[in-house]
């Protein structure tokens, strides 16, 4: 490795290999520890997040799964929580904690006051906890990425933080659905809050791109008028 890194051209055509290779067994050994410690991590979540009584309710990919399957979607990565803004605490914060989660990272919009999303982990597993804000009919939550013609590095050098992404979804009441032996709470009616994110035929399994707003994420839009600010509070 060392010969190559000192041979300029040999190393630059390969770097691509190197890079992707890394890339795909890092997220092959993410998958690994989802799908064997996935039910435990979300069980822990719920018992912490009912000790502070607060609503929060299955989402995204992990709606998905458990609604369409009865289970985790089987190369999914992480577990996906919604959960009001307003309810945001310290006190939430510690409950996780308490429960062994380590906060490893968020992003905020305003100081935590329009916009947050953070990421726990517990046994190598991360959970996404996103917060909404409803406004009129809907409600919204937020994603980050980096600017155009940015890499993530560069996002957090140039513009200090990262492009927020505002999505929007139907206004919910909320019901309960059974899995792992527990009710865990989800948005209802749940087939209209899952078409109106991943399409009139979410039931058929496909590629879906959270950061693809012309095909797939269409009810969302790029908020170029402000920041994500990421903070980082462990090493991955």
């Amino acid at each position: 490795m060392r010969f190559v890194k000192k041979n300029k051209v040999l190393f630059l055509l390969i770097k691509p290999f190197i890079l992707f290779n890394h890339y795909f067994f890092r997220e092959y050994f993410r998958n690994r520890r989802f799908l064997k410690n996935g039910e435990f991590v979300l069980l822990e979540a719920k018992k912490a997040l009912d000790s502070v009584n607060i609503l929060f309710w299955l989402d995204f990919g992990t709606l998905l799964g458990v609604y369409r399957d009865g289970a985790f979607l089987p190369n999914d990565l992480d577990i996906d929580i919604g959960l009001f803004l307003d309810n945001y605490s310290i006190e939430l914060e510690n409950a996780m904690k308490k429960q062994g989660f380590e906060l490893i990272k968020e992003f905020s919009i305003n100081n935590k006051k329009y916009g947050l999303e953070q990421t726990y982990m517990l046994k190598g597993v991360t959970i996404d906890l996103f917060y909404y804000t409803i406004k009129d009919d809907i409600m919204y939550s937020h994603l980050f990425h980096n600017f155009p013609n940015l890499t993530y590095t560069e996002s957090i050098k140039v513009k200090g933080g990262f492009l927020p992404i505002e999505q929007y979804l139907p206004l919910s009441s909320f019901d309960e659905i059974s899995f792992l032996n527990q009710k865990f709470t989800v948005p209802t009616p749940t087939d209209q809050y899952l078409s109106y994110h991943y399409g009139v035929d979410y039931k058929t399994p496909k590629s879906w791109s959270y950061y693809d707003l012309e095909n797939d994420n269409k009810n969302a839009k790029f908020l170029f008028d402000k920041l994500g600010i990421v903070s980082y509070f462990k090493n991955k």
